[in-house]
């Protein structure tokens, strides 16, 4: 989400900082009821200097708003202990691993801070075990191999007291020399999943917890 945030603070990972006067944000369940801070839900915000309306476009209109004229970003996030909005990814981009929802963006922004890593995508690949796994492809701007993000991930990633021992812990780590782009220059990720998905046919899963990592092809 991008919108009016202050940052009075070092930050840590996914925090965003804090609304702007006259902003208002709040973060609520399915049912868009607030939620407690600590809690990871869909992130609102109001402010009177907001949209009105979709022009001529009623139905979005509605979609975006609730009665009362919270607008849905379609971001999922949570409130600190301080108030600082910790922003997790788009509802759209959920990972679905078993009955976990993973958010890619959190692990993109953790992988972008290693030393000599260029560029960094986290998406989903199909399990029939799980419905989803996760796999992180990357272009190093130096000399990092996928042993080293698997290491950094293990190291930051939260994946104890979880029923399958995995947690946020991706299953697979491709090296890709270059990223496909679009037309606005960011990175292409159906392109750059199709690839991936190719080349994890030669990747085959020995255990539940192994991890398979591979380099350039």
């Amino acid at each position: 989400m991008k919108g009016p945030i202050e940052r009075d603070e070092p930050l840590e990972a996914g925090d965003v900082g804090l609304p702007y006067s006259g902003v208002e944000l709040r973060v609520v369940d399915r049912q868009e009821l607030p939620i407690e801070r600590g809690c990871i839900g869909r992130i609102q915000i109001r402010s009177p200097q907001q949209m009105k309306e979709y022009v001529g476009c009623p139905q979005l209109t509605k979609a975006a708003f609730t009665g009362d004229r919270w607008f849905r970003t379609g971001d999922i996030g949570e409130l600190s202990s301080n108030g600082h909005l910790i922003l997790l990814g788009r509802e759209t981009d959920a990972i679905s691993r078993g009955t976990r929802k993973i958010y890619p963006g959190m692990l993109e922004f953790l992988l972008k801070k290693m030393k000599s890593m260029k560029d960094v995508c986290v998406l989903p690949v199909p399990d029939k075990r799980l419905y989803e796994e996760i796999y992180v492809c990357f272009v190093p701007s130096g000399q990092i191999t996928p042993e080293d993000v698997q290491q950094n991930c293990r190291q930051n990633l939260f994946t104890e007291h979880t029923l399958d021992t995995l947690g946020e812990m991706p299953m697979y780590f491709l090296q890709f020399k270059i990223f496909p782009k679009i037309g606005n220059g960011k990175s292409d990720k159906k392109a750059i999943r199709v690839e991936a998905t190719q080349r994890l046919g030669l990747a085959v899963r020995v255990s539940d917890n192994q991890f398979k990592c591979r380099g350039d092809v």
